[in-house]
């Protein structure tokens, strides 16, 4: 599926505000069904069917997104860490930040990060 490219610019938008006082660098690739989403120059995130993920470490994920399964794609074995953001959280830049922080990061638990 072809992203909506209007859903890209404004996740691009959003996590530039979500980077705060930090000059965020956003760079987007396009491959495949998805676009690939880098944030100073490290991969952070996809967006696939007009959903974004953030890669997130399982532990940080359980606790900023309880419940919330990481993506699967049909036909791949592969433990993702790419977790889908809550749609209402987009417009959140705040809450937006803090999974954006938290991207990349290793199973360990946020309060080793505070």
């Amino acid at each position: 599926m072809q992203q909506d490219l209007a859903f890209v610019d404004y996740v691009i938008e959003q996590l530039q505000k979500a980077g705060g006082s930090r000059t965020a660098t956003v760079e987007t690739r396009h491959r495949f069904n998805a676009v690939s989403i880098s944030y100073h120059g490290q991969l952070v995130g996809l967006i696939v069917n007009n959903t974004l993920y953030l890669q997130l470490g399982h532990q940080v994920a359980a606790e900023l997104l309880p419940g919330i399964r990481p993506l699967k794609p049909t036909g791949v074995d592969v433990d993702s860490q790419f977790f889908p953001v809550p749609l209402a959280w987009l417009a959140d830049t705040k809450q937006l930040g803090r999974c954006l922080n938290n991207a990349l990061l290793v199973d360990q638990p946020l309060s080793a990060y505070a």
